[in-house]
């Protein structure tokens, strides 16, 4: 059996939703200005997993109405989607386990070359992927190979 892009959707709605519950007593602390910021991050995951639900249910409708998106086009939209909401959701963290205590000032967001880009580079992944996605599904309507 492949595994097709639906199910791989699933699995991250799945997975969302798993990391929800096992981190809903863990918070995010962000320092802006001598101030702390505490995010939940079951705010992050909950959403997280209701698009990837709602996602995997287009792809699985595409299938019934016989106009599947082309699995390569599924796996990019997943990559990218995937790996664009890792820099997003932690590019504090990811900044922090890098420098450790000489992390670089970011509220600033010119401290570092590093952290502008990786601020960047998630946002313009998730768009990647969404562009990717509305390419496949027109492609599959139109029956382009």
């Amino acid at each position: 059996m492949k595994i097709k892009p639906s199910h791989l959707f699933l699995f991250l709605s799945f997975a969302s939703v798993a990391l929800a519950f096992l981190m809903r007593s863990s918070q995010m602390n962000i320092a802006i200005h001598d101030t702390y910021f505490i995010i939940d991050y079951m705010h992050f995951f909950i959403p997280i997993a209701f698009f990837s639900t709602v996602t995997s249910l287009c792809y699985l409708l595409m299938e019934k109405l016989r106009r599947p998106v082309a699995l390569k086009t599924g796996y990019w939209h997943f990559g990218l989607i995937t790996v664009g909401l890792f820099l997003s959701l932690n590019t504090f963290t990811t900044v922090q386990l890098l420098f450790g205590s000489n992390a670089p000032d970011t509220t600033a967001f010119g401290g570092s070359i590093f952290f502008l880009l990786t601020v960047i580079a998630g946002p313009l992944l998730l768009l990647a992927g969404a562009v990717v996605f509305i390419i496949g599904v027109v492609r599959a309507f139109w029956n382009v190979k």
